[in-house]
């Protein structure tokens, strides 16, 4: 199959009309809104008061999940609730944001519903992204957004399962779904999860030219990729060439939106990921990923778990120590406290006991108890589930020692006849009972 990736004006307009997408998609996104509520029943007239009032918040929602993707047979059969959207698109101006939200309903129905025909499905999607270029005019950057989203899942799923994954259409569909994505990547909601786009590709036989459109975006001289350029190459290359992920995750690291947290997390652990080498290397091959997550750490003030093992891994006590002594204070982060202590403790053995601490050459694992024991002694500030996380890992580790006896005083060093509010918190009162049941035994059954 011979399909060079088109690479029109879309790109060189995405300025135009991608860069607004934010306010599109995260302003108007239907994840802000809270669960739609079904119709009690799909007859005709509760159908087709949604479709002609498709552009009200959720419509095309509750049309695509509660009608179109619903189990069992809903009182109108969903060929006959398609043939009404098609009508309604039939009469409806070509371009328009209520034209966007029904093509996108129409393209989801058609590869969901199994009496529609499929056919269908290819021609609405053919339709929506032949008109990508007037989504912005139109307000309607999140449906356009969201029929890419959910092309690309149908290849994985519904597609894949009847084997019109390697049908010619697929592929030339998911080539310009990829288009589209990647000129507006800066549209994605904050954090949004970057799609399997090399899956997909490798499922429609078009691996070759979706990276050829990848590396031509990536290189075009008269026009510097945007990180949403550089993010889409990533994604391409993270599951197939991972020193070419980490030379595209350095180049957008300059344009990275420093006051998007998500997308800041994701950034810091796709870097870390590509550097990060097979769990038997050398100390020194781990230089780099520690280097990688210092900074999410400089940035963020989050990561000093990972952070840990990596110095295990680098052998770096000199690092770990520091931190170590860091975390010893009273205003130190009790998360990053516990998700440290937990690091080194479910560290192999073999790494942690290769590197001790400090000048009487302490073990990993006994520096991580001195942290637990410092926090839970010390007078500062400790939240229910901070406290109750740290004494599973100081009663776990006692555990691992034998030392049953101050494991027992741990876990009664706080009272749990009281549930916790938070659903974490009830969790590590339910492990701390567990541990104390371990430990003294099962209670005997009460006489009848």
């Amino acid at each position: 199959m011979n399909i060079a990736v088109p690479y029109p004006a879309i790109f060189r307009a995405r300025s135009l009309w991608c860069v607004v997408a934010i306010g599109a998609l995260a302003g108007a996104s239907a994840d802000a809104m809270p669960p739609p509520q079904m119709p009690p029943v799909w007859d005709r007239p509760t159908v087709l008061g949604l479709i002609e009032n498709i552009d009200k918040p959720q419509n095309a929602s509750i049309l695509k999940i509660g009608y179109f993707a619903r189990r069992g047979k809903p009182t109108l059969a969903t060929i006959d609730g398609f043939a009404m959207l098609k009508d309604v698109i039939d009469h409806e101006g070509t371009g328009s944001r209520r034209w966007f939200l029904l093509q996108q309903v129409a393209g989801f129905a058609a590869f969901r519903a199994t009496d529609v025909p499929l056919e269908e499905g290819f021609r609405a999607y053919a339709d929506l992204f032949d008109h990508a270029s007037q989504a912005q005019d139109a307000g309607a950057l999140y449906p356009l957004r969201s029929a890419v989203a959910e092309f690309v899942n149908a290849v994985l799923g519904r597609l894949h399962k009847i084997h019109l994954d390697e049908d010619a259409r697929t592929g030339k569909l998911l080539l310009k779904a990829w288009t589209i994505s990647a000129a507006c990547q800066e549209g994605a909601p904050a954090g949004a999860r970057p799609l399997p786009w090399a899956e997909a590709a490798k499922l429609a036989h078009v691996e070759a030219e979706l990276r050829q459109g990848v590396d031509k975006a990536l290189s075009d001289p008269a026009h510097p990729p945007s990180y949403g350029i550089l993010k889409s190459g990533v994604v391409m290359y993270e599951a197939i060439d991972s020193a070419r992920a980490a030379a595209l995750l350095q180049r957008a690291r300059p344009l990275l939106p420093r006051d998007d947290p998500l997308e800041v997390s994701w950034f810091y652990t796709a870097l870390v990921d590509t550097l990060t080498p097979p769990a038997k290397s050398p100390p020194q091959q781990w230089v780099a990923a520690v280097g990688a997550q210092e900074e999410r750490v400089a940035v963020t003030g989050r990561g000093r778990g990972l952070l840990a093992s990596l110095y295990l891994r680098s052998h770096d006590a000199k690092a770990l120590d520091k931190m170590l002594a860091a975390l010893s204070s009273a205003t130190a982060d009790e998360e990053e406290i516990d998700d440290v202590a937990d690091a080194i403790f479910r560290a192999p053995a073999v790494v942690a006991s290769s590197v001790p601490l400090g000048a009487s050459k302490t073990r990993a694992t006994d520096a991580a108890a001195t942290l637990l024991r410092t926090y839970l002694g010390m007078e500062r500030k400790r939240s229910v589930e901070g406290e109750l996380r740290a004494r599973n890992l100081l009663a776990e580790m006692m555990i691992m020692r034998g030392d049953l006896g101050a494991a027992k005083a741990i876990i009664k060093g706080v009272d749990l006849s009281t549930a916790p509010t938070t659903p974490r918190a009830q969790e590590y009162r339910a492990a701390l009972q567990r541990l104390a049941t371990s430990i003294d035994g099962p209670r005997p059954a009460p006489p009848r």
